[in-house]
């Protein structure tokens, strides 16, 4: 059984997207549990996983490290622990 806590924090359990684009707008649209903005950087790659570094976007200070595939057969609906989706929004991603 893979531990949700981890989920997207950790490369074993990546976010699993269907492309890049996909990516990108699931990145737009996440945001902090409290419902503060976050900002993003992409620091590479690892097979097909890419490696993303969040940020608080009022702060500058680094928050986590976000794994995710973008080649995956299906886009997920759920978020790494500690951040959500903006409500009005997440129907945008599937």
């Amino acid at each position: 059984m893979i531990d949700d806590t981890i989920f997207g924090l950790d490369i074993d359990n990546p976010i699993t997207l269907t492309s890049v684009p996909i990516s990108y707008s699931y990145l737009k649209h996440l945001i902090l549990e409290d419902g503060s903005e976050i900002s993003y950087k992409r620091r590479g790659s690892r097979n097909t996983i890419d490696l993303w570094e969040i940020y608080d976007i009022e702060t500058g200070s680094f928050l986590a490290t976000i794994y995710i595939n973008c080649y995956a057969k299906e886009n997920t609906d759920k978020c790494p622990k500690g951040f959500k989706f903006r409500e009005y929004e997440r129907q945008l991603l599937h």
